[in-house]
């Protein structure tokens, strides 16, 4: 995928919730005004990048999206439900989708809930390209 990065995913995240939710009021921080009608919080919680090949490398990234509900609990589990088929694939760039992963939720005891949701993308390894040997041959009459 080529020049997918953490801010497109993130930007494809925001663009699903607000195409599922558009009256929702979405952030992408924490600040002391949260909280209301719907509202949405979107964190990128931990990242993780491994080798994947020579030239290529694999990124995990981690979401915390965070629901504050306007009025009770029931409508946790309602929302959950909702969310898993919201972030199950999500568009980013011209058409390009990405498969969720690692989905899983849970209320804390502020009455928050938190829908988790990772997302892998392959981007491409920025440094010297490792050089290749000179291989000398030695030419035989047949």
């Amino acid at each position: 995928m080529p020049g997918i990065d953490t801010n497109k995913v993130l930007s494809g995240i925001l663009n699903a919730l607000r195409t599922a939710y558009p009256e929702s009021k979405i952030e992408t921080e924490i600040n002391d005004s949260t909280g209301g009608d719907h509202e949405f919080v979107v964190l990128l919680i931990s990242g993780i990048q491994t080798e994947h090949t020579v030239k290529r490398k694999r990124r995990l990234l981690n979401f915390d999206i965070r629901y504050m509900p306007k009025s009770s609990a029931e409508e946790h589990s309602v929302m959950a439900d909702k969310l898993c088929d919201t972030f199950d694939v999500i568009t980013i760039q011209e058409g390009i989708k990405m498969k969720g992963g690692d989905i899983h939720f849970e209320v804390d005891d502020k009455n928050v809930l938190h829908f988790y949701v990772s997302y892998v993308c392959l981007v491409q390894a920025i440094g010297d390209e490792p050089a290749m040997e000179i291989m000398k041959l030695k030419q035989t009459d047949i």
